[in-house]
């Protein structure tokens, strides 16, 4: 088994037979060689995330899938129309849909009206709430980047600067390995609070989190069609998204989550 990923050199062998990679690595891949002769089997994993890297990835696999008879393509999705993948590709292909039912625990929705430009602040509020007022577990706050985050736990931080009975943390693309490690670490006498992107949307799985607090926003690249250009956007959420953060929070227990709706 080995992996690559886009800023990281690949460990690879002669003796590998699964490869994990970034949708970029794939792409790159793919150029050198688009009928991909070195694969047997393509998986698409978390393509409900629908970023343009994985959209463009299933349209050049459709591709691929007409020039290659032999290869296998396994698209895996935790919250999407499954029909309209299914659509796509049973058109030209045979395909079969294998569905895997998983235990979920009963959530409670809970609405937030506030200001849009204050949702970072609200988040903090709200996590403060939480911690002081709630029962036992971590709680998982969704915010759009690194930026909101570092906002957020300075204030949080700051807050609660006499409070040691919990332990703040962040979650994005830029934590190194060690940094990373912390957030599964079992602190049965600490509430985590976890400040994070939609990385923990599906692409990471905590234990231990009961109460969630969602922003509902995100920065996600856009194609800008006049500039002819990728521009980073900040903007509310989809249903599926919204569906996939709600469900963070009752993955080993009930939970609670925390919707912040923006005042007209």
């Amino acid at each position: 088994v080995c992996f690559q990923v886009t800023r990281g050199e690949p460990t690879t062998s002669s003796r590998a037979k699964i490869k994990f990679v970034t949708d970029t690595v794939f792409l790159n891949e793919y150029q050198n060689s688009p009928i991909l002769e070195q694969c047997s089997v393509v998986i698409v994993d978390e393509a409900q995330e629908r970023t343009i890297d994985t959209d463009i990835v299933l349209g050049l696999m459709k591709e691929c899938l007409r020039k290659r008879k032999d290869l296998k393509l396994i698209v895996m999705f935790a919250t999407l129309d499954t029909r309209l993948f299914y659509d796509y590709f049973a058109s030209n292909f045979t395909c079969e849909i294998l569905e895997v039912d998983g235990t979920t625990y009963p959530i409670e929705d809970i609405y937030l009206n506030v200001d849009d430009e204050n949702y970072v602040q609200a988040a903090v509020t709200k996590a403060i709430e939480i911690h002081q007022n709630e029962e036992v577990g971590d709680i998982l706050v969704f915010l759009t980047d690194q930026d909101e985050i570092d906002l957020a736990l300075d204030a949080l931080n700051k807050k609660l600067k006499n409070d040691s009975s919990f332990i703040s943390l962040p979650l994005h693309e830029e934590l190194s390995e060690e940094e990373t490690a912390q957030l599964f670490e079992k602190l049965p006498d600490k509430r985590k609070i976890i400040f994070s992107t939609d990385i923990a949307e599906s692409s990471i799985t905590i234990d231990g989190i009961k109460y969630v607090i969602d922003s509902g926003m995100i920065k996600e690249k856009l194609w800008d069609g006049q500039r002819k250009i990728q521009v980073l956007n900040i903007g509310q959420i989809t249903k599926n998204s919204v569906q996939r953060r709600r469900g963070t929070a009752g993955i080993i227990s009930s939970g609670k989550v925390r919707k912040i709706i923006f005042k007209c």
